[in-house]
């Protein structure tokens, strides 16, 4: 099955995995098949039955470490449906908002919710909550750097993209700048891409940095 999700076969995946929980219902490895059936279904686009097979996983095997990503799936699949219907962004909020309040979910699991409830909140029209969770993610993110704390860049490095994006919607020249800046001076790979936007925008609108 996984081999199968790997070659994008979703549709083949989907139906090896369905048989595996169908002859070893009772199988060790049960809450892992389901987690990737349920993959095979996202690839799919069939979102409504992804979230039921991660449901299953969170409510039969609370003790599964693939708990937190169950909870991380279901709101991407939750989002995913918010195109047609906008209360699944507050579904989706909810699901993320889970693994804000978990002990068990890794730094990089949190960042990842917190952007994504940022998300939601842009989708639903709620541009000052969206930039507050996106400055989360960042503020988080480096105070996790003087912890010690290890920790992906990539939520920090999107999650500051998207507060100066909104930034500069506003037309807000200055702060987008500053935002940008600090992803500059994080050092990580979107520095340089930060800093094209800062020289694009100090080009366009030098009036506004004097």
């Amino acid at each position: 099955g996984r081999s199968a999700l790997s070659r994008k076969d979703s549709r083949r995946a989907k139906e090896l995995f369905t048989s595996l929980i169908r002859q070893y219902p009772k199988s060790d490895k049960l809450p892992e098949t389901r987690y990737y059936q349920s993959e095979a279904l996202t690839e799919l686009g069939e979102n409504a039955s992804a979230i039921l097979v991660l449901d299953e996983i969170i409510n039969e095997t609370p003790s599964s470490y693939l708990v937190d990503k169950a909870w991380l799936r279901k709101g991407d699949n939750q989002y995913t449906l918010g195109v047609q219907d906008t209360k699944r962004y507050d579904e989706a909020i909810n699901s993320f908002q889970i693994i804000l309040t978990k002990a068990s979910a890794s730094p990089d699991d949190k960042l990842q919710a917190l952007y994504k409830v940022g998300k939601c909140e842009e989708k639903l029209g709620h541009t000052d909550k969206a930039l507050e969770r996106y400055m989360s993610v960042v503020y988080d993110y480096f105070t996790n750097l003087e912890k010690g704390i290890k920790q992906d860049h990539y939520w920090f490095s999107r999650a500051a993209f998207d507060a100066a994006k909104i930034k500069e919607l506003e037309k807000n020249w200055r702060q987008a700048v500053r935002i940008y800046e600090i992803i500059i001076n994080a050092n990580v790979p979107a520095s340089r891409a930060a800093q094209d936007h800062v020289n694009k925008i100090r080009k366009q609108y030098w009036w506004c940095f004097y």
